[in-house]
């Protein structure tokens, strides 16, 4: 029977605060021609998860000791990979910064890296070329998997990004003549809505318009927040007006990643998501 000495090296893990629980499921890293062949000579295996992915390394040697050992056989000095993402609309729901859609670049090596309970915390650099096969790329130094192990469990790096927010607009179409005399929309979050104007929409149907106005919103996998179409009563405080008021839509839908439009109300460069309700 073949004996193996398999131990981990390094874990990583991919958070995404658009998805449910956190969890990035929808990147897939690559190994690299260099690293492919590394895996294949060196007897080392990579598992991948939902989130990112396990590397482990054959022998009965430590990590240490077998690393430097591929050194010296090759001269290669890291473990290197491209990022690729299974959902087109990743750029949309990602927060992206001022640059915007570009090439990612982690690095175990980088300055801006922090640690954190000691897993290690990639920094993200961008840059504002595209690549049609690959959003990115990974470098995981040998000397980082040694430096920051954590005895047999190895060494952790995380990579996390943030949901993208943008500026939530509701187009209310009355096709039905509802009665509509003081429209408003509100939840259990305290976040408010701008509106209503009336306004027509871009294929000619007049609408009242609702926006968040300032307040981005974060985008998410799953509902987060519930809104609901109120017309309000003409009497009291504000909140007395809405909770005497009676709802018209009950649970607005919540924006789609892929429906976009620049925000207004003086929001230079940011994004908005636009829904259109017909009551």
């Amino acid at each position: 029977m073949m004996q193996t000495n398999y131990q981990i090296a390094f874990t990583l893990d991919v958070q995404h605060t658009y998805f449910d629980k956190g969890i990035c499921k929808c990147l897939q890293f690559v190994p690299g021609a260099g690293t492919a062949k590394l895996m294949r000579r060196f007897e080392i295996t990579m598992l991948k998860k939902v989130n990112g992915f396990d590397f482990y390394i054959d022998s009965p040697q430590t990590i240490a000791q077998y690393l430097d050992y591929i050194t010296q056989a090759t001269g290669q000095t890291c473990f290197d990979f491209n990022i690729s993402a299974t959902d087109q609309q990743f750029y949309l729901f990602t927060d992206t910064g001022k640059i915007g859609p570009g090439q990612l670049t982690f690095d175990t090596g980088a300055a801006a890296n922090t640690v954190n309970n000691d897993v290690v915390d990639l920094y993200c650099y961008q840059s504002p070329s595209l690549n049609a096969s690959f959003i990115g790329t990974l470098s995981i130094d040998f000397d980082d998997i040694i430096s920051y192990a954590r005895g047999e469990s190895g060494a952790a790096f995380n990579i996390s990004f943030r949901a993208r927010a943008t500026q939530w607009q509701y187009f209310i179409i009355n096709r039905s003549a509802v009665k509509l005399d003081n429209p408003v929309i509100a939840g259990k979050a305290d976040i408010g809505f701008e509106g209503p104007k009336s306004v027509v929409t871009s294929n000619g149907q007049p609408a009242i318009f609702f926006s968040s106005g300032t307040n981005l919103i974060p985008l998410s996998e799953t509902p987060v927040y519930q809104f609901n179409l109120v017309n309000s009563s003409a009497n009291g405080s504000s909140a007395q007006k809405i909770n005497n008021g009676k709802i018209v839509f009950k649970g607005l839908p919540n924006p789609h990643p892929g429906i976009i439009a620049l925000a207004g109300d003086g929001l230079t460069g940011q994004l908005a998501s636009p829904m259109y309700v017909y009551v």
